[in-house]
């Protein structure tokens, strides 16, 4: 009795019918797996007591006092949570809680400080009492119900999440000027006395404003590269000799603000710029002593030990020397001119009046000589600057 097999064309049909089953059924799970990979973006904010919002990238470092209470928002273009406004358990300072909105779609992961409120797509934050690095992370979910438990329940399941924010909140070190000077070890020195009945202008009419910095910031190796900005991180305000040491610095958020603010001017005017390289951010009194007595001068009142002053150049091509930016080959006045036309309309549409220096020489023990600029958001004006041919150390 002969076998009966299958004709070779009707078996060629079979397999192509088979392989295209295959091929559709994993276009299909390849689709479903980037529909449900691709993150809604969120836009997020935080507003400080009796401030204005302040929108930040996520990630991006938030500067707070011990204790300080800040309103954290998040929002989307695709997705808005419902209308709710419920009171969350004001929780220990100890512990990692999760607090979910009832009824919405967002949850709040705080690793430490006092959820004290929520609002329909943020919270009322308060930060910790004790120095250090904290993350408060808002979670875009299809659903959630409100809750609040240990993370060993492990309740929440991790699916499901449309979209991330991170706010990354710095509780700052507060500073005694009675005391030694120092911060955990760190030898910041002891502040000139604004008081002291021989000072000269502008410090005698302007005694408040050189009072020292409240709070210090801690700079390590492992946050030296997190955002303050859009196009600054912390280590940019460092001094030059510390950057790859853990150290401390004052940095006011005025400052930053100016430095983005001259950085967008200068893009209108068609430079075509990722940021400002920064060569002189905050120096301690110990560090001004230490340059003084190398023989460049720094003025004992200098507005680089309060923190909202910063010594900067154009430096695309990363030589170290400020660039040519008018292209006619040659580093003069006309480029100067160029930084100092823009700083000056910053603040006069900010109206936050600082300091403008225009320097052609720059001294400093690991910096190579250079024109550069410095700014700094005193609160009043004030100009200063040297020729091409003698120079202060800004």
């Amino acid at each position: 009795m002969k076998k009966k097999f299958l004709p070779l064309w009707l078996l060629f049909i079979l397999m192509w019918f088979l392989l295209f089953i295959q091929s559709g059924n994993a276009q299909s799970r390849g689709k479903e797996i980037t529909q449900k990979s691709k993150l809604i973006p969120l836009s997020g904010s935080y507003e400080k007591t009796g401030g204005s919002p302040v929108s930040v990238q996520t990630g991006c470092i938030i500067f707070c006092e011990p204790a300080e209470s800040l309103k954290m928002t998040v929002t989307t273009d695709e997705f808005m949570p419902p209308e709710v406004d419920l009171d969350g358990s004001k929780m220990s300072d100890s512990g990692r809680i999760y607090h979910v909105m009832k009824g919405g779609s967002l949850r709040w992961e705080i690793s430490r400080g006092w959820l004290e409120k929520f609002y329909s797509n943020g919270i009322q934050y308060k930060a910790p009492l004790a120095p250090g690095s904290f993350k408060v992370s808002a979670l875009l979910k299809e659903e959630s119900n409100y809750s609040v438990m240990e993370p060993e329940q492990n309740a929440l399941a991790e699916h499901n999440i449309l979209g991330t924010f991170v706010f990354n909140v710095m509780v700052m070190y507060p500073f005694d000027r009675e005391g030694s000077g120092v911060i955990e070890g760190y030898p910041i020195g002891i502040y000139p006395n604004e008081e002291a009945e021989d000072v000269r202008e502008p410090i005698a009419s302007h005694k408040q404003a050189y009072k020292p910095p409240r709070y210090f910031i801690k700079v390590t190796p492992e946050n030296a590269m997190a955002l303050v900005s859009d196009h600054f991180v912390l280590s940019d305000f460092s001094p030059l000799g510390e950057k790859d040491k853990e150290h401390f610095i004052a940095l006011a958020p005025s400052l930053v603000q100016r430095l983005e603010d001259i950085l967008s001017g200068l893009k209108e005017k068609g430079l075509n710029l990722d940021t400002l390289k920064i060569i002189r951010g905050y120096l301690s009194p110990n560090e001004v002593e230490r340059l003084r007595r190398k023989n460049i001068n720094i003025a004992v009142f200098s507005r680089s030990i309060y923190g909202d002053s910063a010594t900067f150049i154009i430096d695309k091509n990363q030589d170290d020397i400020m660039d040519d930016l008018n292209n006619d080959k040659t580093l003069d006045k006309k480029d100067m001119d160029i930084i100092e036309e823009v700083v000056q309309s910053v603040e006069s549409r900010t109206k936050l009046y600082g300091g403008i220096g225009i320097y052609y020489h720059f001294y400093d023990p690991v910096h190579k000589d250079t024109p550069c600029v410095q700014i700094d958001t005193r609160g009043w004006h004030s100009r200063w600057g040297d020729s091409p041919d003698e120079g202060n150390a800004p």
